[in-house]
This record gives structure tokens, sequence and C-alpha cells, in this order.
């Protein structure tokens, strides 16, 4: 117990024994939840509803084809739960995944570390980052991965 007048206690922490994990020496691939949860940008938002509440996930990617002027290509987007929320929120608002989504997915390569995905995070405001492996989306790395490696030592 802390008595009016008494000192107190300092604990001096020694230089060389690091606070947290170095997570610059943690590559993406090591803190990733490996696959990815997804559906289509014409999913109606109950059934993503579904799909977060079913998996237990804060996030679903959302995958569709992108026609363009040389033909078509993959990509992605993410519905975080606060989207999600947000949307609920809103009577009579967006009916579909691709409504809400945040488009483009903000990725992150598996081989870059945990530091740069943490400040990508931070530059672009999310708690998920689509990871990506030769082009294609490998898993998702989300604040609590990071959290989880931050607090390994």
């Amino acid at each position: 117990m802390w008595h009016r007048g008494a000192p107190p206690t300092v604990v001096v922490m020694p230089t060389d024994v690091p606070v947290t994990a170095r997570l610059d020496l943690i590559p993406v691939r090591d803190a990733m939840h490996a696959g990815v949860i997804s559906c289509t940008a014409d999913t109606p938002l109950v059934e993503v509803a579904r799909i977060l509440a079913s998996e237990s996930v804060h996030c679903v990617v959302i995958s569709d084809i992108e026609r363009t002027g040389g033909g078509q290509r993959l990509r992605w987007a993410t519905i975080e739960t606060r989207d999600f929320v947000q949307a609920l929120a809103s009577p009579g608002g967006p009916s579909l995944a691709g409504d809400i989504a945040t488009a483009p997915a903000t990725t992150v390569a598996s081989d870059a570390s945990v530091a740069d995905a943490l400040a990508l995070m931070v530059s672009a405001d999310v708690a998920h980052l689509v990871v990506e492996d030769r082009g294609y989306p490998s898993g998702v790395l989300s604040a609590l991965d990071i959290a989880r490696v931050a607090g390994d030592r």
C-alpha cells in the first residue's frame, strides 16, 4: 500500500533487455493468420454479419474481378468490423459488401517485417492488412497479431 509521503518504488530495467519483441526482425509470415476469409462484392451485409460472427474474425476480404482496358485482374478490398458497425448505424444505408468495403485493400508482402506492417497500418488507418505472396492473398495480419508478437520476448 502506498502511504502519503512514501517515495514511489522505481524499478530499473537492464538496458540490454528489450521491452517488446524486435518487430523489425520478425517477418509478417510468422505473425499473420494464414488463409483468407472472403466473399464477393455482391454479398448481402446480412451474410457478411454471419461470416464475421461464425468465423470470429474482425475482417473479411472482398475478392472481385476488375475489368481494365487491358483485360481483367483480381482486386481485393476489406470490411473491418468498424465498417460494418457504421453501415448498421445507417438505416436504409448500404446493403452489399461492396458498398462498404475499403478498396483497394492495404496489402503487405509476407517477407516484410512486422515493424514495416505496423507503420503501414498506422499510415493507412486500418487494423488489418491483406498479406500477399506472388500477387495473391495468403493471409491477414491484424493489430491483435502484432500485439501478440510484441508481447512475446
